[in-house]
């Protein structure tokens, strides 16, 4: 039934025909971290699950959240990519408001980059594992989370959820972890972060000068324009 190899023992007469005795093997297959029953993949304490998108820590000045130095330098790259840099999820709320509120207001001189978003469950985000185990499930001597090709990858959303998590710890001191609800878009402003989507989008009227205008540089008050008296609204990172 596939589950031992069964050992025979042979001698220079003969080939003995009952065998001496057997071996069970371990098979390798993948299967969702932590969801088989009684066989958690555990790691320092904590699941492999978990574990593979790092703890995110600002102690550790966010640089334990799962994004390898190149994956952040490409996120920067995209943070820096206009005076005004839109960071989202394509179907995120957020991102839909404040793209909608920035077009409501003519506000038309800003950069979008659209990266994916996975939700993350409770514990920690379900990512595929490789387990070394007995056909009987008794017994696993190895269990590895797996990124696949996501290894070689440079894109700061290789995984879906890392780089949420880094904006998260590095912008907003982890508030969305521990509140259990990520954000899916971040608005800068020169490098500068403002806010989420839907922060801004719910700051920004159309009556006042926002952010978008008021934080690009050099800034000047001749450059801007609104109909009746004008309220200028900065908001500090």
């Amino acid at each position: 039934n596939y589950t031992h190899f069964v050992i025979f023992t042979q001698t220079v007469l003969a080939l003995q025909e009952s065998p001496t005795g057997s071996m069970a093997f371990y098979n390798s297959f993948y299967y969702p971290c932590d969801t088989l029953p009684g066989l958690p993949c555990t790691t320092g304490g904590g699941t492999t699950a978990s574990a593979a998108t790092g703890s995110c820590t600002t102690a550790a000045q966010c640089s334990d959240c799962g994004l390898t130095m190149s994956r952040i330098s490409a996120l920067q790259e995209s943070i820096m990519k206009g005076s005004t840099s839109v960071l989202g999820a394509l179907t995120a709320s957020g991102t839909l408001a404040l793209l909608e509120k920035l077009i409501e207001c003519g506000e038309l001189g800003y950069e979008v980059t659209y990266y994916s978003a996975n939700a993350e469950p409770v514990p920690g985000l379900v990512v595929s594992c490789t387990y070394s185990c007995l056909a009987d499930l008794s017994h696993c001597q190895t269990c590895q989370a797996q990124t696949g090709a996501a290894a070689e990858s440079s894109t700061p959303d290789y995984d879906g959820i890392s780089m949420w998590k880094y904006l998260d710890c590095m912008y907003r001191g982890g508030a969305g972890s521990k509140a259990g609800s990520l954000a899916y878009s971040y608005m800068f402003s020169n490098g500068v972060f403002q806010g989420t989507g839907s922060e801004v989008a719910e700051q920004m009227s159309c009556d006042s000068v926002g952010v978008v205008s008021a934080l690009v540089q050099p800034f000047s008050l001749a450059n801007l324009a609104c109909d009746g008296v004008c309220a200028v609204t900065i908001l500090l990172p």
